[in-house]
């Protein structure tokens, strides 16, 4: 016969069931916060490496635009002098015709001149 009465027995294994059901329930708490805290890395990885590809596709995209704008007021030059120059041929031109209304002695080229006639010739 034991010494321990049964219902400290109970008690004891109570007790220790207790202990090893907290037990248990700590270990899993670790495990799970481990987890999370491997998640948590995880995503920060992921985010920071989606943040620098999307500064690079947005510090590319700024140089493509600078670069175009670059490219389109070198255009907007090269229009505005082009239609600078062509004022002023105009402007040749119908001093020329002013001198000279029937054109029989013109300050233009005679290859200017032929065509000019060749394109009224045609209307």
């Amino acid at each position: 016969m034991s010494l321990i009465p049964p219902w400290a027995r109970l008690a004891a294994g109570g007790v220790v069931l207790a202990a090893a059901f907290g037990a248990g329930v700590w270990v899993r708490d670790a495990f799970c916060r481990a987890e999370v805290a491997q998640m948590k890395a995880t995503a920060s990885e992921a985010t920071s490496a989606a943040l620098r590809a999307e500064r690079a596709r947005t510090a590319s995209a700024i140089t493509e635009a600078n670069d175009k704008a670059r490219q389109l007021a070198e255009a907007e030059a090269d229009l505005l002098a082009a239609q600078q120059a062509r004022t002023t041929a105009e402007r040749k031109l119908f001093d020329a015709f002013d001198a000279d209304p029937d054109l029989s002695r013109p300050g233009i080229p005679d290859r200017v001149l032929q065509q000019i006639r060749d394109h009224w010739r045609a209307q």
